[in-house]
């Protein structure tokens, strides 16, 4: 999935970061019935999890159906 690599392509990219330096949110992403959970701290992605967030905040959400 491209998610399992979005880390190190956005982190990769100096002109993506620098770009984004002023960006730090969270981001809800579900595709399907799958929930990922994306940091972003400065233009990098900080982390990306897989699971169940209850009551995990984020400041926007990307959903689709697995099809997209």
């Amino acid at each position: 999935m491209a998610l399992a690599t979005l880390a190190a392509r956005v982190n990769g990219n100096s002109a993506l970061v620098r770009r984004g330096h002023r960006l730090t949110t969270d981001v809800l992403i579900e595709i399907g019935e799958r929930l990922f959970h994306v940091s972003v701290e400065q233009g990098r992605i900080g982390s990306v999890e897989e699971g169940s967030f209850i009551m995990r905040r984020w400041g926007f959400a990307l959903r689709a159906p697995e099809a997209v």
